[in-house]
């Protein structure tokens, strides 16, 4: 088990870890990028107690996220460039799609379970609430679930996902109970508005 320093030291290498590789990444091919940080930054992700699949696949991550992040964004801009699309307002709509996938890394990490590291019921449970934990974050960028909600709203969601994203029976239940709070008050709210809605066109088709 880390001590409290050693968890600070590994969150920091992990964050800088993150940031060099979609520095890195801007304008070079992923398997280029995943080369040169496989030789570099995984060696010191092992040496902190990281399973050697787990550092190499959060390299492996951010060198592909870097194709989705701007100001270099390879992917988007190429897709803008078919679409005939803005290059940046594409990539960063690209960005923001992908969102999750920039926690997702960090999970394999502090998760093994994520990463088929662990007993089947901690793999299983693991995955499903991963799974409910994106939906969440899906529904908290968009701001819409049933309805459309205030963007203050958004915070309930994504604190749900990132309970449920982080292992841990704990923060799975409270970002279960947080969640599922939340989807019934929308499915309420959209079920009042749906009836006033019949109710307006009723009174007006009558009249």
């Amino acid at each position: 088990m880390l001590s409290f320093p050693s968890l600070t030291t590994l969150f920091l290498l992990l964050l800088l870890t993150a940031i060099c590789n979609v520095i890195l990444g801007m304008g070079m091919p992923t398997t280029a990028v995943y080369i040169i940080l496989a030789a570099l930054a995984a060696p010191a992700l092992i040496k902190l107690g990281i399973s050697p699949m787990a550092a190499h696949l959060f390299v492996f991550y951010f060198g592909c996220l870097s194709m989705i992040t701007p100001p270099v964004a390879l992917a988007a801009y190429a897709g803008a460039s078919i679409a005939n699309t803005p290059p940046m307002k594409t990539g960063f709509a690209a960005w923001r799609i992908g969102l999750v996938g920039f926690v997702v890394p960090f999970m394999f990490v502090y998760g093994p379970a994520l990463i088929l590291e662990d007993t089947v019921f901690e793999i299983v449970l693991a995955c499903i609430t991963a799974c409910i934990g994106v939906w969440a974050l899906a529904i908290a960028l968009e701001g819409y679930i049933f309805r459309n909600f205030p963007r203050w709203q958004r915070i309930i969601p994504f604190a749900a996902a990132l309970l449920l994203i982080k292992p841990g029976i704990k923060t799975d239940i409270a970002g279960l109970i947080i969640f599922g709070l939340f989807l019934l008050y929308q499915h309420r709210l959209f079920k009042k508005e749906s009836a006033l809605k019949a109710s307006a066109m009723g009174s007006i088709g009558s009249s």
